[in-house]
């Protein structure tokens, strides 16, 4: 079984196979499923990449925060979770 670090390095590749995914995100749906404003959610994105292009730890949100992005994904990761 995958480590919660293995999946959250998932998350992201499906993410961000294709470049940024910055266009195809909902980031309005994403914000109202964690009751936070875009402009939080769009910062918290960007967080995340720093960490995980650092080799840092994300956090403990990090891997239910990656999958309301891959959720939320206008693109092919969004449509993997229809």
């Amino acid at each position: 079984m995958p480590s919660e670090d293995e999946n959250i390095r998932f998350l992201y590749l499906i993410l961000t196979i294709n470049g940024s995914p910055s266009a195809l995100i909902d980031w309005d749906a994403v914000g109202a499923a964690l009751a936070l404003k875009k402009g939080a959610v769009t910062k918290r994105w960007s967080r995340l990449q720093k960490a995980i292009k650092d080799g840092a730890n994300p956090g403990p949100s990090a891997h239910e925060f990656l999958w309301l992005l891959v959720k939320h994904t206008n693109g092919e990761a969004g449509k993997v979770c229809s």
